[in-house]
């Protein structure tokens, strides 16, 4: 009788989104007897898979750039790790990873599945990009077993580009969270003035210039508010804002820099007020973290943001790229009682658990792996 364990393979961009966002997945995997492999770029966070016991393999993958022959470098590396350790199954997250992992597994015939994390820069940026990018996909996902989307947007475009089927395509709400990590504070008292936070990578995708714009006219106008900013400057990413431009809007002092937390909890459960301005997200984290800590959200209203928000309940929603929407949103915080604000971060705690808890997304990649084992 064939005992040997079956490979699992997890690859992403980077090994902190997996550590971050795939750990609970990988641990349930590890324990149901699965011999997981991490197929990441090496970073802070790639020791935890040692500490794990966790195979590790550093991934070679430029993560902003567009030049072809470091993709082909990528891609042929993809094709040389699935043949030397033929997993059984391959998840894979992020866009390159999706991309360049769907191909390797299509031309291999080794079962894939994929998760749409976000469109990215280059289907935001439109015209040609997107273009490449839709034939790229199209081919990596053909033979996927499974596709899972984090918001129906995505999943819709990807049909209507007739990417990936109706047979592949599963949604989920994101990546899900462990909320006993995330643990509710339910203070019922506010100190004003109100204290508004956002967490995200220092880049124009994420709304950062808007936030600066519409803190500094709000406190322009005599308004009482203070506001921070927490993440990774100089990410490798194409819409990453020039630190010479981030150090200029600090020295306004409209918005205090965190820096970048491994542990963001401390900082969020000191603030009163989750925002993000985001173009577009997959389905976002830190607003999912931030409602399971019991904070309003102030977010725009695109796919992977405004499926937080439940608009005048436990937040409100402005548009993209526009300041102006988003002070008028935040005005709309600042106009509120304390009585009305403590039940809105009831009501945001109670949809985290109602719809962003990890159990059931992990059941659903579980359900899909099952599917595959057992041919049907």
């Amino acid at each position: 009788m064939n005992t040997q364990k079956k490979k699992v393979l997890v690859t992403s961009n980077t090994s902190w989104t997996i550590t971050n966002f795939r750990l609970s997945l990988i641990q349930r995997l590890n324990s149901q007897g699965y011999h997981v492999i991490v197929l990441a770029k090496l970073d802070e966070s790639s020791q935890k898979f040692t500490q794990l016991g966790i195979e590790y393999i550093d991934l070679p993958i430029d993560l902003k750039g567009l030049n072809p022959f470091q993709d082909l470098k990528t891609l042929l590396f993809y094709l040389k790790i699935y043949h030397q350790k033929k997993p059984d199954f391959v998840f894979a997250y992020t866009i390159k990873s999706v991309i360049y992992s769907g191909i390797a597994t299509r031309l291999l015939k080794i079962v894939s599945i994929s998760t749409i994390t976000g469109l990215g820069t280059a289907f935001l940026s439109g015209r040609m990009l997107t273009q490449i990018a839709g034939i790229l996909y199209k081919f990596a996902l053909k033979r996927n077993r499974r596709i899972f989307f984090q918001n129906k947007n995505d999943m819709d475009l990807f049909l209507k580009m007739q990417l990936c089927s109706e047979e592949q395509s599963v949604l989920v709400n994101g990546s899900g969270i462990n909320l006993d990590k995330f643990p509710f504070n339910n203070r019922n008292f506010l100190t004003r003035p109100l204290k508004f936070i956002m967490v995200a990578r220092v880049i124009y995708d994420k709304g950062v210039r808007e936030y600066f714009e519409a803190a500094t006219e709000i406190l322009r106008k005599g308004l009482q508010a203070q506001f921070y900013l927490m993440g990774q400057t100089g990410a490798d990413n194409r819409s990453s804002v020039p630190d010479t431009v981030f150090q200029e809007w600090l020295k306004t002092g409209v918005v205090t820099y965190l820096g970048f937390r491994a542990n963001p909890i401390p900082d969020i459960l000191n603030a009163d007020i989750m925002v993000l301005p985001s173009y577009r997200e997959g389905l976002s984290r830190s607003l999912i973290e931030g409602a399971a800590l019991g904070l309003p959200i102030v977010t725009t209203r695109v796919p992977g943001c405004q499926e937080c928000v439940d608009e005048g309940l436990n937040g409100f929603l402005c548009e993209p790229r526009n300041s102006e929407s988003l002070q008028v949103s935040l005005e709309k915080i600042l106009s509120l009682s304390d009585a009305e604000i403590i039940e809105m971060r009831k009501r945001s705690r109670a949809k985290a658990e109602n719809s962003f808890g990890e159990e059931r997304i992990l059941n659903e990649y579980l359900k899909a792996l099952v599917h595959n084992e057992s041919g049907r």
